[in-house]
């Protein structure tokens, strides 16, 4: 919601003026209120200024007159043109010598500044009752016209409008007498009083607008029209207003008292008048031309006016001549207080008239604010100011400060948020809801997925490292092993020869091992010379080796020795993300039935089974998707899994234990050579596997933030199968993901904290900042939960916060 800042000026050119700034964030209901103090000083050359650039605009009614007649006559006209440079020279020299005095007093300063403090897009009400002070071309201060600031009048005493609250009658004043004009506009021998702004209204009495059933209900008055083009203007009315659902009453040129009765008779939400208009020369007074032979003043109206404000007047358009005395009595009069005025503060050439009247409406019925909507307008006459200069000074906003304008669709529609304290909270928690089924959805679909799971990879990297796992020893087989079998005259078919692949398992055996995986692939039969060799593969009960299923789109599969069992084989199949990252553990699957392997369990789970087997833990298989070792069931990812679907076997996230080696290492070649310490051996899991940077078997894990951090495939396998015997004996998490229903009302519970929550903060950058110490606070609890064994939805959540709040925010200011 904007900001309201009040200024309140009192005294006079001579002595100086007392200032009061007042600071509102929001509309009159805002409990929190800045007030400053300052002062600005004397200052007859600014009121000097405007009274030249007055008459220098006054003196062009004839040559307004002349260019309506015969523009190609004028146009050539030198006169005209001389004319025009002196008016706008003159308004230049008004804008500088207002801008000089409003930002060099000393005294003004605390002021100023606050205002620049404001940043855009504010709304001022100006609050003054020295008449000269009420002319002034305040929309043009530099400071104000930088931040795109509204602006508009209000008189310092001010009261309820009489459908709020009931005052006592007050005597008003009649007026001098009117002459017409080619101008809409009262005698010469009076002056214009004005400002054009615009400013959007606040207020207790909002809450009070009239049931509407459809229409907007406009009376219009086309007083005596002399040398007039008022049929432009009921055109226009009706084109604009008529097809956006008013219903307009006209009287032309009435009798003052047809015009009484039909203010007492209907209840109108609009009061439109075209014709000639004036202000007294203390500008307190206005008299509208309403046929030939009457003129009438405020004063004559005012019981007749009084009932039509009772049943819901908001809006009087005075499409005329120099309104402000007008104004100051519709707005000011405590009897009547008329909430919103709109009327021209100086004299009008007859073809803007339309033209201002024309564009307010197009803005004003679109759903612009009457502030708004006047701002619009006021600019595109600013593009008619060749021919018209100063034509955008015309249009002023009077205000009540107790009353906040109406939009077009309240006119037409009402206003019923008053009548449910709860509808904004009732908003926030229906927005967060639907915000959250379309995050659910867009989520499905895996447009998050990619800063969902970066989001993983930080926690993981985040987390301490928990170091190696001493129940594992890995013998690497490196790029000297390779050399060092060749040079032992060894025969080797691929990466690791039979005679080594013999002694190694003799030493290995030696030191009783609890199980032995070997993770090197080997879909040929063991050499004749090495018949040993083949019998151990065969009746070794605690020696696992892999295989690999096929994949039907571009991998044919790796069959398994044919000397090893069934039994004692496992799948080395992994699941790599889109992004190359390696987040997740099969551990179970089934494949084609023509694949090379159809073993259903992966080596890791092969080899953590058996090492628990020795520790009296069995396999379980307690429902379709789960297996229970122990107290801990392996859970899947099968079906619903967050950020991931359609999933092929079972799965489960890898919770990877250290970025670094995970276990004890030992190289090919030491273990031949009883190069390593026994205990290392015994009772462990020992993992035989290819880091020889030759052989392709790498893979980029959480962890690898460049593209050369890879972690080698015998160590992904040891991950594995550390994750499972650390959950299963260690009580180590595993990490899991909530149902779809646990994510939903995660996601939604974050985005009602953002609807309500910007409902408590009164100001978008209190709301903007609070925002993000919640948006922390919610990564920190996903992190801990991530500790905790849970990855639940960080991203969708933040959004879901971010978004909503924006939505009820919005909601907030309409």
């Amino acid at each position: 919601m904007k900001k309201l800042l009040t200024l309140t000026l009192e005294g006079d050119f001579e002595q100086g003026f007392d200032t009061t700034l007042k600071i509102r964030q929001g509309d009159i209901h805002s409990s929190s209120e800045t007030r400053i103090k300052g002062w600005l000083s004397g200052n007859r050359d600014v009121l000097n200024r405007y009274r030249d650039w007055q008459l220098r605009y006054l003196s062009l009614e004839m040559l307004f007159r002349a260019l309506s007649e015969n523009p190609q006559q004028v146009t050539n006209s030198s006169q005209r043109g001389e004319a025009f440079a002196a008016c706008r020279r003159a308004a230049e020299v008004l804008e500088a010598s207002l801008n000089h005095w409003l930002n060099d007093c000393t005294e003004f300063r605390t002021i100023r500044d606050k205002l620049l403090q404001s940043h855009k897009k504010f709304q001022l009400l100006l609050q003054t009752d020295n008449p000269w002070l009420r002319r002034f071309p305040w929309e043009h201060w530099d400071l104000l016209a930088e931040a795109e600031a509204e602006v508009a009048l209000s008189a310092i005493e001010y009261d309820f409008p009489n459908y709020l609250i009931s005052s006592s009658d007050k005597q008003l004043e009649s007026s001098s007498t009117l002459q017409p004009s080619f101008f809409r506009l009262r005698s010469p021998s009076w002056e214009g009083l004005g400002v054009g702004s615009s400013w959007e209204g606040l207020g207790v009495g909002s809450a009070l607008l009239p049931t509407r059933k459809g229409k907007v209900r406009i009376l219009g008055i086309l007083g005596e029209g002399a040398q007039l083009n008022q049929n432009a203007d009921k055109q226009i009315l009706e084109e604009l207003a008529g097809k956006a659902g008013a219903e307009i009453s006209w009287r032309e040129q009435p009798q003052a008292a047809e015009l009484n009765e039909q203010l007492w008779q209907q209840g109108w939400d609009i009061l439109f008048f075209a014709g000639h208009s004036g202000t007294s020369k203390e500008g307190k007074r206005g008299e509208i031309q309403l046929n030939e032979r009457e003129r009438l003043t405020i004063a004559d109206l005012r019981f007749a006016l009084k009932k039509a404000i009772t049943r819901g007047l908001q809006l009087a358009i005075f499409n005329s001549c120099d309104g402000l005395g007008l104004a100051q009595q519709l707005a000011a009069e405590r009897d009547l207080s008329l909430p919103q005025v709109i009327v021209m503060r100086e004299k009008v050439p007859d073809p803007v008239s339309p033209k201002f009247l024309r564009y307010f409406l197009e803005a004003y019925i679109r759903g612009e604010s009457l502030a708004a909507a006047v701002g619009e307008a006021r600019q595109k006459l600013h593009g008619w100011e060749q021919d018209y200069p100063c034509a955008s000074w015309l249009p002023v906003v009077c205000q009540n400060p107790m009353v906040m304008p109406p939009t077009w669709h309240e006119l037409r529609y009402g206003r019923q948020d008053h009548q449910s304290p709860w509808r904004l909270p009732r908003t926030a928690v229906v927005t967060s809801f639907l915000v959250t089924v379309l995050l659910m959805v867009v989520r499905h679909f895996g447009i998050f997925q990619p800063w969902e799971l970066q989001m993983y990879d930080q926690f993981m990297r985040s987390r301490g490292d928990e170091g190696v796992d001493s129940r594992l020893l890995v013998v690497e087989v490196t790029e000297e092993d390779f050399t060092y079998q060749d040079e032992q005259g060894m025969e080797r078919k691929w990466s690791l020869a039979d005679a080594a692949l013999e002694q190694l398992l003799v030493k290995l055996e030696a030191y009783q091992p609890r199980v032995i995986g070997l993770d090197i692939y080997r879909d040929y039969p063991v050499s004749p010379e090495y018949q040993d060799l083949a019998r151990r593969l065969a009746a070794m009960e605690e020696f696992f080796i892999v295989c690999k299923g096929n994949n039907p789109e571009d991998y044919p599969g790796i069959a398994p020795p044919p000397e090893v069992p069934e039994e004692r084989l496992g799948f080395a199949d992994v699941v790599v993300d889109s992004d190359g990252i390696l987040r997740r553990h099969l551990w179970y699957a089934t494949f084609n039935s023509n694949s090379p392997c159809l073993i259903e369990g992966s080596l890791s789970l092969q080899l953590a089974v058996h090492y628990l087997a020795a520790e009296g833990i069995e396999p379980e298989l307690v429902a379709e998707d789960q297996v229970q070792l122990g107290a801990v069931r392996l859970p899947s990812l099968q079906g619903y899994a967050g950020n991931y679907s359609r999933l092929d076997g079972y799965q489960m996230l890898l919770n990877y234990r250290t970025r670094g080696k995970i276990a004890q290492t030992v190289t090919l070649k030491d273990v031949l050579e009883d190069n390593f310490n026994p205990d290392w051996v015994k009772n462990r899991i020992v993992l035989i596997g290819v880091t020889a940077a030759s052989i392709h078997d790498d893979f980029r894990t959480p962890f690898s933030q460049h593209s050369e951090e890879i972690m080698r495939g015998v160590f992904i396998h040891a991950q594995m199968v550390s994750q499972i015997i650390s959950a299963v004996l260690d009580g180590r998490k595993l990490l899991q993901m909530w149902t779809i229903w646990g994510e939903f009302f995660w996601i939604w519970g974050w985005a009602m904290v953002g609807g309500l929550l910007v409902l408590v903060c009164g100001r978008l950058m209190s709301w903007l900042g609070l925002g993000i110490v919640v948006i922390s606070v919610l990564g920190g609890v996903c992190f801990v939960l991530f500790i905790q064994g849970w990855w639940v939805p960080l991203v969708p959540s933040g959004l879901g916060f971010l978004v909503t709040g924006g939505i009820v925010g919005n909601c907030r200011e309409l």
